[in-house]
């Protein structure tokens, strides 16, 4: 993959992470919501958003120790 060269390694991560989001499958949340960024503000700054988004769901994910629900169905309750 080519990036610039003054990225570091977690924002070349969270980059890669957001391009596979942009090229998912057409009906993605994720996807859509970065497209509707897009059209307001261009593709650049929709690719650092989606990037932003996805961190901070992977943040919340590593904290709470759940899993990233792709639909809005109700969470089932994890015992740990």
């Amino acid at each position: 993959m080519k990036l610039m060269p003054r990225v570091g390694p977690l924002l070349a991560c969270a980059l890669a992470l957001a391009n596979a989001a942009a090229n998912a499958q057409a009906g993605a949340k994720l996807k859509r919501w970065g497209m509707d960024v897009a059209k307001r503000r261009g593709s650049k700054r929709a690719k650092v958003a989606l990037a932003r988004k996805i961190a901070v769901i992977l943040h919340r994910m590593w904290v709470d120790g759940t899993t990233y629900r792709w639909t809005d169905t109700q969470p089932v309750a994890v015992q740990v």
